[in-house]
């Protein structure tokens, strides 16, 4: 944990003593460096020093400015690892988001006729006061997961990052790059800072660039909360026959989307499934409906349960590609080499549609919400 967990304000500004003002009243300029000396020496370690009496500390502050002049006419800034000390001043809860396209998985909105990539986002939280870490998974902007330890890389940053500042473990500052290398525990790599001073981006050794989506300082840790678990992530098709629509929506509990013709491919068979989920209090069996259409060539699979059955690629809950199930008339499409494999919810049916392409599985949802 870092020494300076609450954050207290810096010590108020060091006047120059009037004695030392007489008594270097002919340098001027060395007076205004001394006084930009202090200024820098106070901002950069005020957590960690006992203060000098002002006299004492102007005095010092003299002292160094000839031998610093010339480098303090180069460069005046405070410097980039002040910078990023202060900008952590605005609270004691450090927050990031690191955002993940994911390539595979796309959301088409037949309604409007938009697609957009799937997003896998991981939201981190570090208190430096009390030492609480929270990590929250999101995908497409609901919250899926939600843990309370350091499960993440981006979480195992930022306490990294407060706890190097803190100790002084900070090498290779580049003030051009605004970066500098942190070492602190177990995490060692080089953070660049944005316009706010906060990280941009962080590059652990040997490890791929992580881009913070957003990086603050807040003062708390929000309650965040995943939905509950409740449906499986294992199961199986353990029967099936051929039936009609008639005693599919009598057997299944609900009328099944089976129109002679799909997307141009003629229905060839439709089938009852009895389905099997893995369960904790053991193996439940429920009834599912399959809808095959082909043209020989082409094909469409499209079947429907009442509960997100994990046969039909349902993974605790979940689409295949582990995103929330969208509600009609958005679709969740995932691409599985040449195949494509469509999940969504339409009233309280899911529906999985298979098909040679993800041209199909989109056509094939734009015709069944009709």
């Amino acid at each position: 944990m870092s020494p300076y967990r609450h954050r207290a304000r810096p010590p108020a500004p060091v006047r120059l003593d009037d004695e030392l003002l007489t008594l270097h009243e002919d340098e001027p300029e060395l007076l205004a460096i001394a006084d930009a000396v202090a200024a820098t020496q106070r901002s950069s370690d005020w957590r960690h020093r006992r203060r000098l009496p002002a006299a004492a500390a102007v005095a010092a502050a003299i002292a160094v400015a000839a031998g610093v002049a010339v480098a303090l006419t180069e460069d005046s800034s405070a410097g980039v690892v002040d910078d990023a000390r202060r900008a952590l001043e605005q609270g004691s809860v450090l927050h990031a988001i690191v955002s993940t396209p994911l390539p595979n998985d796309v959301i088409v909105d037949v309604a409007r006729g938009t697609t957009a990539p799937s997003r896998a986002e991981t939201l981190a939280w570090f208190d430096s006061a009390s030492g609480r870490v929270r990590v929250a998974g999101r995908r497409n902007g609901e919250i899926v997961s939600v843990a309370d330890t350091p499960t993440t890389q981006a979480a195992r940053f930022l306490q990294a990052y407060d706890d190097a500042l803190a100790a002084g473990r900070v090498e290779e500052v580049s003030e051009a790059r605004r970066s500098f290398a942190i070492r602190a525990d177990g995490v060692a790599g080089v953070v660049e800072l944005g316009a706010d001073d906060l990280p941009e981006s962080f590059t652990p050794r040997g490890g791929r660039t992580i881009r913070f989506a957003r990086f603050a300082v807040t003062e708390a840790v929000p309650a965040v909360s995943a939905p509950p678990a409740t449906a499986s992530a294992s199961g199986s098709i353990v029967g099936k026959e051929t039936t009609t629509l008639a005693a599919a929506t009598r057997r299944a509990g609900f009328r099944p989307l089976a129109p002679e013709e799909l997307a141009g491919l003629p229905l060839r068979r439709l089938l009852l499934e009895r389905l099997a989920t893995a369960d904790p209090q053991g193996a439940l069996v429920g009834n599912g409906v399959a809808a095959l259409y082909s043209d020989g060539t082409r094909f469409i699979a499209v079947r429907q349960s009442r509960s997100p059955a994990p046969a039909y690629g349902f993974v605790g809950g979940l689409t295949a590609g582990g995103n929330p199930v969208p509600r009609n008339p958005r679709v969740d499409v995932r691409r599985q080499g040449t195949e494509a494999l469509g999940q969504f919810r339409l009233g309280d049916v899911y529906v999985a549609i298979r098909a040679s392409n993800e041209t199909l599985v989109v056509s094939a949802v734009r015709e069944l919400r009709r």
